[in-house]
């Protein structure tokens, strides 16, 4: 167990009022929820005592009181962090102190308010634990909203429900709750492709040269757009792949991009990074394309801790034999987020020709032992559904190409072998 160097979301309660008892239980870090293996670390309950720091002697009462049931243990400073989490010299269960750990009072603080937020249903059975909040209803969440009247709140906006910023937690009590913690660069340039394990920002685009440039909200275009690019460019990309990739960049919050090499799969992120635009802003678009844009050789899966927990979908661009023709840094720029909504206008029902290829599919992997993770295909209807309304061949051909990007990769992640894949899908 070693918390240092992150901020941690944790559940505060006075467990001993009579003898002004408190402790914590750490829930959720921007990487992710605690794992069970780190709370079953902590021992007994999984909370840490919190002891008074000398600077505090007087006021640690009201201020832990004050906090409210949610707060952060600070220990973003490795440096000044040592040390804050220690042995408890008390530690005793037979005598009913359970918390092997303490925490000292100054790394525990109040919760800012734009840090994370809770993520309710529409009937809000319970309050929310966040100063602000988000709303889900139905495969839309909405926010943020202020559980105080006289408490301003950022920009409303609307977040995918695949969004990997969103983390359900199991609370103290056994209840589990959602919580939206935006990333450090989500108020920064979106698209930005990344080799392997790490995240790079892309370059932005000069504002000037970027407002001189036409715009496109029709799918068809779009598509062109980017098939253009790529297969100038060098890769060999047929047209309906070239949609496929383009409706994968924009219901997407993290995709990974495989090439026959590191190099050519970072010059495809590159080039898509630059035809995403905002014609409003006059920059790129802030909510499509991904927020993540990682970049492989081959379809291995980087980062595979995490894509084990939060999976996304992987394309595979090949590349060309011949030569590429010259690079053009002028090109007519996709309006990635009027064009997200046309899809969101256009989405379909599931046919019950295409449910009884999906449960073909889920029952002939569970007939090997395998089972796509309720994420993949929550992911896989969502994408069908909107692809459908402007794919060619509609629902038949948004399937292959969910199966392709999301249900591949996970079966070659579990060591699964594809073959008759297709034939599970048949009826």
């Amino acid at each position: 167990m070693d918390f240092t160097g992150r901020m941690i979301l944790s559940f505060l309660e006075e467990d001993d009022e009579r003898h002004v008892l408190f402790r914590v239980r750490p829930l959720l870090s921007a990487q992710g929820a605690v794992t069970q293996e780190e709370i079953e670390e902590l021992e007994q309950e999984g909370y840490l005592r919190i002891a008074p720091d000398k600077q505090e002697q007087h006021t640690f009462k009201e201020r832990m009181r004050g906090i409210g049931r949610l707060c952060l243990m600070d220990l973003l400073d490795t440096s000044g962090s040592m040390g804050k989490i220690r042995p408890n010299k008390n530690f005793a269960p037979s005598r009913g102190e359970n918390n092997r750990y303490i925490i000292y009072s100054d790394a525990v603080k109040p919760l800012p308010a734009d840090l994370v937020y809770e993520v309710v249903p529409e009937d809000r059975r319970a309050a929310p634990l966040t100063q602000q909040y988000f709303v889900r209803s139905g495969g839309r969440i909405n926010g943020p909203f202020s559980a105080s009247e006289t408490l301003g709140c950022p920009p409303a906006r609307s977040l995918p429900p695949d969004c990997d910023r969103l983390f359900l937690v199991e609370m103290p009590d056994g209840s589990s709750r959602m919580f939206y913690w935006p990333g450090q660069t989500e108020d920064q340039p979106k698209a930005r492709p990344a080799a392997a394990d790490e995240v790079e920002p892309a370059a932005e685009p000069d504002k000037e040269t970027r407002g001189q440039e036409p715009t496109t909200q029709d799918f068809a275009s779009a598509v062109s757009l980017v098939h253009q690019a790529l297969t100038e460019a060098g890769f060999d990309l047929a047209l309906n792949r070239a949609a496929h990739l383009l409706l994968l960049c924009l219901l997407s919050p993290k995709l990974q991009l495989s090439g026959d090499c590191l190099a050519d799969a970072r010059l495809a992120g590159d080039l898509l990074s630059a035809l995403f635009f905002d014609a409003e802003t006059g920059r790129q678009a802030e909510q499509v394309p991904p927020a993540q844009l990682l970049c492989s050789q081959g379809e291995r899966v980087p980062q595979a801790q995490e894509y084990m927990t939060r999976p996304w979908p992987v394309f595979h661009l090949q590349s060309g034999s011949g030569w590429p023709a010259p690079a053009d840094s002028r090109r007519a720029a996709v309006d990635a987020l009027r064009l997200h909504q046309r899809l969101e206008a256009a989405s379909r029902q599931i046919a019950s020709q295409t449910r009884l290829q999906m449960d073909a599919l889920t029952d002939g992997m569970s007939v090997k032992g395998f089972q796509l993770p309720l994420l993949i295909r929550q992911s896989m209807v969502r994408f069908v559904c909107l692809a459908s309304g402007v794919l060619d061949n509609g629902q038949e051909e948004a399937l292959q190409a969910a199966v392709d990007a999301w249900a591949l990769p996970w079966l070659r992640f579990c060591g699964m072998e594809e073959d008759g894949l297709d034939g599970m899908m048949r009826q």
